[in-house]
């Protein structure tokens, strides 16, 4: 999924050095956001790139999310929290720390660069780590301007696949894939739990892994497909991810992710 959440990659990445510094205030003349109009304005000297609207990145920010996961012919419905905890600053630039967070699971922390080409995810820090963990190179979240058609890639790992026999079931922990996200529409409308929002951008990723799918068709080319919606002042507000495969040895599913408060 391209939630700025997306697996590190296999080369043994490196540890943000321990200077790295925290803001005790957000940096308000950079990123600020009006909660009660949801509407997040750019107030730099260079003017609003065309998106950021789209992610905003206010310090205290919070996306309730309802989260169904389909697979292993089971149905799961939980809740996801997104937040920005804090504004930091790394290597002299600013950087937004969103938070993710599971009931009765560990909590990770993602370290995202806004810039005018878009917003990046630069690390991540699990919560039973000390310290963040630098990503082998910057992978993009969001691609500024918002234009339909513009696309991008980014690595990312198989979330819905399960082996049927093998542990660890899960085959994100040892399968990549590279996955091209392109904007589909800027006009989508998308009704979720929180409600119906207009004018959204429509952000398609594809790929595929190879999966050796029994003794007779031997290996074959999975497709996923990832589609998220982000919306005017809002962000994220729907994403939905396709893994779909009933194997011998592997099952897919299905996860959908809809903003419920």
């Amino acid at each position: 999924m391209n939630t700025g959440s997306q697996a590190t990659p296999s080369a043994q990445p490196k540890q943000l050095p321990s200077h790295l510094t925290y803001s005790a205030s957000p940096i308000r003349t950079v990123w600020q956001m009006t909660i009660g109009g949801l509407t997040a304005v750019v107030l730099s000297a260079c003017g609003q790139p065309n998106g950021a609207d789209f992610f905003p990145v206010s310090e205290g920010s919070r996306w309730l999310y309802k989260v169904t996961n389909d697979k292993d012919s089971t149905t799961e419905v939980s809740e996801q929290l997104l937040s920005i905890n804090r504004i930091s600053s790394w290597d002299g630039k600013t950087i937004v720390v969103r938070r993710s967070e599971i009931p009765d699971n560990i909590g990770i922390e993602y370290w995202l660069r806004p810039t005018d080409k878009g917003i990046e995810r630069i690390a991540q820090q699990v919560d039973l780590e000390e310290r963040a963990t630098l990503d082998e190179r910057p992978r993009m979240v969001l691609k500024f301007p918002l234009k339909v058609g513009e696309s991008w890639i980014v690595p990312t790992v198989p979330f819905a696949i399960m082996r049927t026999n093998e542990n660890p079931r899960e085959l994100k922990y040892s399968k990549s894939l590279l996955m091209t996200h392109t904007v589909e529409r800027l006009d989508a409308e998308v009704t979720v739990p929180a409600g119906t929002f207009k004018n959204c951008a429509e952000i398609v990723g594809r790929g595929d892994v190879t999966m050796y799918a029994d003794p007779v068709s031997v290996f074959k080319k999975v497709p996923i497909i990832n589609t998220e919606h982000y919306c005017p002042g809002v962000g994220l507000v729907k994403l939905e991810r396709s893994e779909e495969l009933n194997g011998a040895f592997f099952s897919g599913g299905r996860i959908v992710m809809e903003l419920s408060a």
